[in-house]
């Protein structure tokens, strides 16, 4: 009952932190949708940069005419023009957006900070308040100007892709769509194990820079009293920790990425060998 109960409040809290993440959007929410449509109109253009060769490599093999080539040549230029556009364009505004709503948030939690009443900074590191201010609201940043529009973009890039692999040949398609559900389960095993050692990466960080915060405010009194070495032994341990929790992150990526990349090449190369097949 009581682990039930538990789990229970962890859904009601992630829920309600990410909206209250997401209504610090609604001010800007005419220029989100603006980066949204951009990020349609970069996708199409990533669609259409391979139909566009394809479609020359195949005219000109049947007429062997080079003013396909030189069309071809003139609309690839003109898209990757407009593609460069509109990528400038969705950054600024992601960017502008993503530093406005930060600029909100750290006024907030500073005013949410100053109403605290003074027993909670008497068993509150100030190292930790610190982190929380800046580091912490830094990496939300990160999920405003990049994460969430990076996910919109994916995600409508792999159904169009998807669909169109399946107008041009369903064979094929279908022959790419075996390993989906590998790359799913990677993907969800990935997020949990991802999850847990960010967790503790940001931990450990909190960890050092509280630990940096107090003692070097205080390095008179540590040094009145002759506790270098002891704190030097401390200041290590904390070090430790923060690089093995770093290591581990990246280890996570090391393993990860080329499981993602050798199931790409895998399905490839089958793609090859039925193409081939085809041709004979």
């Amino acid at each position: 009952m009581n682990s039930s109960k538990n789990i229970s409040k962890k859904e009601m809290n992630k829920k309600s932190s990410t909206m209250r993440l997401i209504a610090y959007m609604k001010p800007y929410a005419h220029w989100v949708i603006f980066a949204l449509l951009l990020v349609l109109g970069l996708t199409a253009f990533d669609l259409y940069r391979p139909m566009l060769v394809g479609d020359a490599i195949d005219t000109f093999g049947a007429n062997g005419d080079y003013d396909v080539i030189i069309a071809t040549a003139i609309k690839y230029a003109v898209v990757l023009a407009l593609s460069f556009a509109f990528n400038i364009a969705q950054t600024w505004i992601l960017q502008k957006t993503g530093q406005n709503i930060i600029l909100q948030m750290r006024k907030d939690l500073y005013r949410h900070i100053q109403s605290l009443g003074s027993r909670y900074f008497d068993i509150t590191p100030v190292g930790k308040l610190v982190t929380r201010v800046t580091n912490d609201v830094e990496a939300l940043n990160e999920m405003y100007s990049g994460i969430l529009v990076q996910l919109f973009r994916n995600i409508v890039k792999i159904v169009g892709l998807a669909g169109v692999m399946l107008v041009l040949d369903v064979r094929l398609a279908a022959i790419s769509f075996v390993l989906m559900p590998l790359v799913i389960g990677l993907t969800v095993l990935c997020q949990k194990i991802a999850r847990n050692i960010y967790r503790l990466y940001r931990t450990r960080l909190t960890d050092i820079n509280t630990f940096l915060s107090e003692h070097l405010s205080g390095m008179k009194i540590i040094q009145i009293f002759g506790r270098q070495e002891r704190k030097f032994e401390e200041f290590h341990d904390k070090n430790t920790k923060l690089y093995k929790a770093f290591y581990r992150e990246m280890l996570m990526y090391a393993v990860f990425r080329p499981a993602y990349l050798y199931s790409e090449h895998f399905v490839a190369d089958d793609s090859a060998v039925v193409r081939k097949q085809k041709c004979v």
